[in-house]
């Protein structure tokens, strides 16, 4: 286990905070307001529907026939001048992603709340799943032979009597986290970069489904506790040596 503290380059490639709604009755003429409202913020949005595609196979070894239909509008995407932050207003619930420029969780969740008040204020819902989820690259500098422990506590492992030289792996764990009475999906994912230095993906994600009350101040305190987990699993899966150039 890594060392907790504070990194100085995260090795965050994305960070989102996800709020889902109870079923509501909810159209672009509700949510159309807040495309004004934030402008300034975020100047460049467009609507997204909801598309059903059907594949009709054709005979004679032809290709087969694709056929898109738009099924129903799905939210507002609205993106800042930068393409940096990205807020989701859609008819099943709220999303802020920030996709580059990462500089803190108190920043990122204290933009994700002020958004939902506002998104909240039009839509009056209930929100029933909160989560907090961070996308993680790291470049290690595996070479053959190497021991996996060098830099993750937890990679693939393969029976003895089998090879052992592991290209690259693919890990999805869910886990039931009985501090939140949530649960925790941990991503792993290692792949070759380079001769010399190797791609680890790490992607943690927390959440609880649950229905919540719509409060700012109740939110708050409920994803500052998913922040604590989603810190104790980032640093409990790494090494100190493969957080050391973010130190």
């Amino acid at each position: 286990m890594a060392t907790p503290g504070h990194l100085s380059t995260p090795p965050i490639q994305e960070a989102l905070v996800d709020i889902r709604i109870a079923p509501t009755l909810v159209d672009s003429r509700v949510l159309e307001p807040l495309k004004e409202q934030f402008i300034s913020r975020f100047p460049k949005s467009e609507p997204h529907h909801w598309l059903e595609a059907s594949i009709k196979p054709r005979g004679g070894g032809q290709p087969a026939d694709i056929e898109t239909r738009d099924i129903g509008f799905h939210g507002f995407f609205l993106r800042d001048s930068d393409d940096s932050r990205l807020v989701q207003f859609r008819i099943d619930g709220f999303t802020l992603n920030q996709l580059k420029g990462y500089t803190s969780a108190d920043d990122l969740i204290g933009e994700a709340l002020s958004l939902w008040e506002a998104y909240a204020n039009v839509v009056r819902p209930a929100a029933i799943r909160v989560a907090l989820r961070y996308i993680n690259r790291l470049l290690l500098p595996f070479r053959d032979g190497d021991a996996f422990e060098r830099f993750l506590t937890a990679p693939v492992t393969m029976p003895p009597g089998t090879p052992q030289q592991v290209a690259d792996f693919l890990i999805r764990t869910v886990i039931n986290v009985p501090q939140i009475e949530g649960t925790a999906i941990i991503t792993q994912r290692l792949e070759h970069a380079t001769q010399t230095m190797t791609s680890f993906l790490l992607d943690i994600d927390v959440f609880r489904e649950h229905e919540f009350g719509i409060g700012s101040d109740q939110l708050a305190s409920f994803l500052q506790r998913l922040r604590e987990v989603k810190n104790v699993l980032f640093f409990s899966f790494l090494t100190d040596e493969a957080l050391e150039p973010h130190r």
